[in-house]
């Protein structure tokens, strides 16, 4: 899962803080994955059309197990749920940064 550690993104200061990815096409989204550190809580929402992100799109996920180590938050999504672009909000994390090394849409 992690084969290129020599890239991430690393967020830093104050929360929240947003990511957006934009897939290639609108596609069926049942899960998003995120190989992080760090984070405490945070959102997700989807969107079928040019990045208009509502709330009814919401996925919210606290992960409230500390670890030292690397780990993975999973959203669930809706069985509908189709979107050309997903949106991450970062609302907190353990310390004042979180690393974000992988975003797997499936």
């Amino acid at each position: 899962m992690l084969e290129n550690m020599n890239s991430y993104h690393i967020m830093t200061g104050t929360f929240p803080q947003e990511i957006i990815v934009k897939l290639d096409s609108p596609q069926k989204v049942r899960t998003i994955e995120l190989v992080q550190y760090g984070i405490r809580s945070a959102e997700c929402y989807s969107t079928d059309s040019a990045m208009s992100f509502t709330i009814e799109d919401q996925v919210v996920v606290k992960n409230m197990d500390y670890s030292a180590d690397i780990s993975s938050i999973r959203f669930t999504t809706g069985p509908k749920c189709v979107a050309s672009a997903i949106k991450i909000k970062i609302l907190g994390g353990f310390s004042d940064f979180v690393c974000i090394f992988r975003v797997i849409v499936s």
